[in-house]
């Protein structure tokens, strides 16, 4: 795939998407082209150096100096070409679903488009059907309806995107279809009902998402407003709310808390719940209806194990519901019933217990060739392993051990196979931040739209394998250890002007320090210039410049590696690093 063929918008788009999110981009001017044999591997989209391409900039010729980032950039360009196929289409008046069905069947079907299986993956047969239908008839499933009645069982996006009054692909039908939650909210997000104090805190702007308002946080250069409301401050030297209840250290405003208290204020006992239930969806007053035209209802209290307001599905509110409920992030996840019920069938009813006393966090560095660290870790009651790094023939260095696998997004694991083991505990989540602000440069997606993505897409892969023992990281987790990051990261950069998110790593080890008494960190290290300890086409290469503690438009893994020493220095009895 050539970018002569590509609209020269997108082409833009793509370039610039490079330039934001790959490592190189602090060195070099970077340009995003598709390489089909260079590297003598499968083809891919790539961010490249300018001065490895060839004179026109349109194909790559030489060098080392780029990041892989296929799926991501496929995603980009989808969402930029059905972008501006959509306005064509709306330019030509042909906006209507009923228009595009009542079309002339075709004689022949299938995709026109190399990406439509992704595309279809991203819900877009719903989003932009009138051009889903006539590019990617097979992804969206309309060879089958052509050929064959529906069959039952659990609806995949593509399949439930093609429903009957299809869905009415323009916006306007999306905006009419926000579902409201099964509760009303006991006060706005934005305020308390009292009204003595300012919306958002004084700190934020309230903005409409998806039916509800939303405070979206000040950042200025020296400071950062976080919460559901921007009611704490995140600076250097900062105070932290309640002195962290006697329960933890202050760190610019943020609480790290003892092992077995958690919350903003280490005033929760007990462990974290990383993970998303029903539970918390319920005790949100986020209710859903399932295939059988039951719901789950809200009421009880999250995270009993028994009874959370009613079993989901058995349609009717408990007698003792409760009139209203508080704010939540989970309130994001209140949609169309169908969607959610989609969702929600992959969900445990309450989070499985992940507590272990001694837990490994095995990163995938190159450095970890050089160490013989496999029966250390193997020691180790669990191991969390990172983004399908494999154990198979580095067993010596990396132990053969694994209990979770952390992946970091789903197209990951759209196909198994790609997948080096598949009898873990698979827990899914993002490394993009959860809120997205409105209508900032080159953003695509607003509020929390990418976390949304990110769970049909866990819904996709459980539903297509059932036997798949998976998880997804909850909005809620994801949001406190965005929060830690940015604690620790306030007096190294301008927090208005930052753009860096911390890496699966990160969002692991904060997982693990959770729930493990005692978390040992292997290979959290750049010393090696390999940057993982298997082939891998993802930043081959470590460069010097990247051992700096400021380097890295978006991870910033010098700047990590050195938060976790300065924590395992400060409580040795939780935290140990074996480089």
């Amino acid at each position: 795939m050539s970018v002569q063929q590509i609209p020269p918008r997108c082409v833009a788009t793509l370039d610039a998407w490079c330039r934001d999110n790959c490592p190189h981009a602090a060195t070099h001017t970077l340009y995003a082209r598709y390489d089909s044999n260079a590297q003598r591997g499968p083809p891919a989209w790539r961010c490249y150096a300018l001065a490895g391409l060839s004179p026109d900039t349109m194909t790559y010729e030489r060098g080392d100096v780029y990041c892989t980032r296929h799926a991501q950039l496929l995603a980009v360009l989808a969402e930029c070409r059905l972008g501006q196929a959509a306005a064509e289409s709306m330019a030509a008046g042909e906006v209507s679903a009923r228009a595009t069905a009542a079309r002339a069947p075709k004689s022949s079907c299938g995709d026109a488009e190399e990406a439509c299986t992704l595309w279809a993956s991203y819900g877009q047969c719903a989003r932009n059907e009138p051009f889903m239908s006539e590019r990617c008839a097979r992804s969206c499933g309309a060879c089958e309806r052509r050929t064959e009645p529906p069959r039952g069982g659990m609806p995949s996006t593509a399949a439930s995107a093609s429903g009957a009054t299809a869905s009415a692909a323009s916006a306007a039908a999306d905006a009419t279809s926000q579902p409201s939650l099964s509760l009303p909210l006991c006060e706005s997000t934005c305020s308390p009902p009292d009204g003595a104090a300012p919306r958002c805190s004084g700190r934020g702007s309230c903005v409409a998402w998806h039916g509800m308002e939303w405070c979206e946080c000040d950042a200025s250069a020296t400071e950062r407003y976080v919460g559901l409301r921007c009611d704490r401050r995140l600076a250097a030297g900062a105070d932290c709310q309640g002195s962290c209840s006697g329960r933890g250290r202050c760190v610019h405003g943020h609480c790290e808390c003892e092992f077995g208290w958690h919350g903003h204020d280490c005033s929760s006992h007990g462990a974290p719940s990383p993970l998303l239930t029903r539970a918390k969806l319920l005790a949100a007053g986020v209710g859903w209806a399932d295939e059988a035209g039951g719901g789950g209802e809200a009421g009880g209290e999250a995270g009993t194990g028994g009874e959370v307001g009613g079993e989901a599905g058995a349609g009717g509110s408990p007698p003792d519901a409760p009139p209203c409920v508080e704010p939540s992030y989970h309130q994001a996840l209140a949609r169309p019933p169908a969607e959610l019920a989609r969702l929600v069938a992959t969900l445990p009813d309450v989070s499985p217990p992940l507590g272990c006393d001694s837990c490994a966090v095995v990163s995938s560095a190159g450095i970890l060739r050089r160490r013989e660290y496999g029966e250390h870790i193997d020691a180790n009651e669990c191991v969390f392993r990172i983004n399908r790094a494999p154990t198979a023939g580095y067993e010596r260095h990396v132990g053969s051990r694994t209990t979770y696998d952390f992946v970091n997004s789903f197209p990951h694991v759209r196909g198994l196979s790609i997948l080096p083991r598949t009898h873990t505990k698979l827990i899914h989540g993002m490394v993009a931040e959860p809120w997205a602000v409105r209508d900032a440069p080159q953003q695509r997606y607003s509020g929390f739209d990418e976390y949304l993505v990110w769970a049909d897409g866990h819904a996709e892969v459980v539903a297509r394998n059932p036997g798949l023992d998976a998880y997804f990281l909850d909005l809620e987790w994801l949001r406190s250890s965005w929060e830690a990051y940015y604690a620790h990261l306030v007096r190294l950069e301008s927090p208005r002007a930052s753009r860096a998110r911390p890496s699966s790593g990160w969002h692991v080890t904060r997982l693990a320090l959770g729930v493990c008494r005692k978390v040992r960190l292997y290979g959290f290290s750049l010393e090696d210039g390999d940057f993982h300890y298997f082939d891998s086409s993802v930043q081959a290469t470590v460069t010097p410049p990247m051992r700096d503690l400021r380097y890295g438009y978006t991870h910033k893994f010098a700047f990590e590696h050195a938060v976790f020493a300065n924590l395992s220095a400060a409580m040795p009895d939780r935290l140990e690093l074996l480089q």
